[in-house]
């Protein structure tokens, strides 16, 4: 079964080949980016020549019935593979950049963090901005693939709740994930393409509408300017940003259901509650705003699009949010650990696991107030089985253990507490930027040490492989039969 994984990944490899490929003629052809153009087309190269041989060599390897154990170990060497071998561009080109930071900003685009170590950014070439906003896109529609068809197989975080979305109860994995691949995918690319429109429309030019229609959709907030989407100056802009990002941070399965005119069941309990939380959350940080700076129309546009970027784990800024105080600071540390939906390009820990979580908080309670009732927690009026019970309760203890990790990490390279606790969430949730001065949306990750920025690469993978998923196969058990 080992070796139908290979084949597999060698298709996984040809297609990023093909992908690097096709950046590479657009370097040459469109861009007229002639000294970029070399590194892309030998990494393609070398990407489809290597996947190439994985799918000739490994053809004859079964491939049906992959069991749990087969799909943790794709799961995990895919994006591992899809980081490396993304990275090669940058790591070829003449850009003075070390391997560390080539590989941080890989990872950090397809995980959708949007965490830079780059500065001055608008003085970097076209292809390789386009690179990023292009990883960004497409790690955003394998976070969705993901959660809502590989976790729920392997049970991770309390996903199994979501099974029931689809229509295919079998218990084989490729014919659901290529069914609700289909579908997603298709919904994926007409909200970028009409996002890529409404921002072209409103006064971008077709390269920044494409390179933000991007990254807006995928909510990993990677900016072709330091500034972020405050560069543009332009409310219009940063309007259909914020519209884009919220739509996002909707299960995109949602829209296939809208397609299906299944109008009824878009507004489920966690979707509800998430709404619910962002209402309450930018009313409040307009409300310290406007007694702190005034009440003014961009100050509340500023509230709402930063609440927005935060909980949707996007990043993107239109000015610095730290200038507001401690209070709106703490508030969206918090926005950015809570974060969106299940199902969305979105990180965090989600809401329906803060809903899970809540009703088995509160099902105990009453427990110990009446210890000989029987009380069971729901969830969309569904008994929560103890294995989701478990399953959710080692995700939060994952979390916890891995921002500690992180957090002890940052303080022994001396950083200072806003800035190793703050880039410990940012990194973990992939929100992208931290608070303070050096992470902050006026800053970078580019002069954090060496060991913090591996550590938040590791960090990153494991936010956006909901932890349990790598930490697995660290576990002994889980390579005996």
């Amino acid at each position: 079964m080992l070796l139908g994984l290979m084949h597999i990944l060698g298709y996984l490899l040809t297609l990023i080949g093909g992908i690097t490929l096709s950046v590479s003629i657009i370097s040459y052809v469109f861009m007229g980016e002639l000294t970029q153009w070399i590194p892309f087309f030998i990494s393609a190269m070398t990407s489809i020549f290597i996947g190439g041989g994985l799918i000739l060599g490994f053809q004859s390897a079964p491939l049906e019935n992959l069991q749990t154990r087969e799909i943790f170990l794709l799961t995990f060497l895919a994006w591992i593979l899809t980081s490396i071998f993304a990275s090669l561009p940058i790591a070829l080109s003449t850009l003075d950049i070390s391997l560390t930071d080539t590989l941080f900003e890989t990872v950090s685009a397809i995980t959708t963090t949007g965490a830079t170590v780059l500065t001055n950014i608008e003085s970097y070439p076209k292809t390789i901005l386009l690179w990023r906003a292009l990883l960004q896109w497409f790690g955003g529609v394998g976070i969705v693939i993901m959660a809502m068809t590989i976790l729920p197989k392997l049970k991770v975080g309390g996903m199994q709740l979501f099974q029931s979305e689809f229509s295919d109860k079998s218990d084989k994995v490729l014919p659901q994930v290529t069914q609700i691949a289909r579908s997603i995918f298709k919904a994926y690319i007409f909200l970028t393409a009409l996002c890529i429109l409404l921002l072209y429309i409103f006064g971008l030019t077709p390269f920044d509408a494409i390179c933000h229609g991007f990254t807006t959709v995928a909510t990993g907030g990677i900016a072709n300017y330091d500034e972020s989407i405050g560069h543009f100056k332009s409310p219009n802009v940063e309007w259909v940003i914020i519209v884009f990002m919220l739509i996002s941070s909707l299960p995109l399965i949602s829209l296939v259901k809208l397609a299906h005119h299944r109008y009824a069941s878009i507004f489920n309990s966690q979707v509800n509650t998430y709404l619910l939380t962002l209402f309450i959350s930018i009313c409040a940080l307009w409300l310290w705003v406007s007694l702190s700076q005034g009440s003014t129309p961009d100050n509340f546009r500023h509230s709402v699009f930063t609440a927005v970027s935060i909980i949707t784990t996007a990043g993107f800024s239109t000015n610095d949010y730290n200038a507001w105080g401690g209070f709106a600071i703490h508030l969206l540390l918090v926005l950015s650990m809570v974060g969106a939906c299940t199902g969305s390009t979105s990180g965090g820990i989600k809401i329906f696991r803060l809903e899970v979580l809540s009703r088995i908080t509160s099902s105990q309670i009453k427990t110990l107030r009446i210890p000989h009732g029987i009380f069971r927690p729901t969830y969309q009026g569904k008994v929560i089985d103890d294995k989701v019970t478990a399953s959710v309760i080692t995700f939060f203890m994952m979390w916890a253990l891995t921002l500690v990790i992180m957090m002890l990490v940052g303080s022994a390279a001396n950083l200072d507490p806003l800035t190793a606790i703050s880039g410990a969430v940012a990194i973990t949730s992939n929100v992208g930027p931290g608070m303070g001065d050096v992470i902050g949306p006026a800053g970078s990750y580019a002069h954090l040490p060496d060991a913090v920025k591996w550590t938040y690469i590791v960090g990153m993978l494991l936010g956006r492989l909901e932890f349990v998923t790598i930490l697995a196969l660290a576990s002994k058990s889980f390579w005996k039969h």
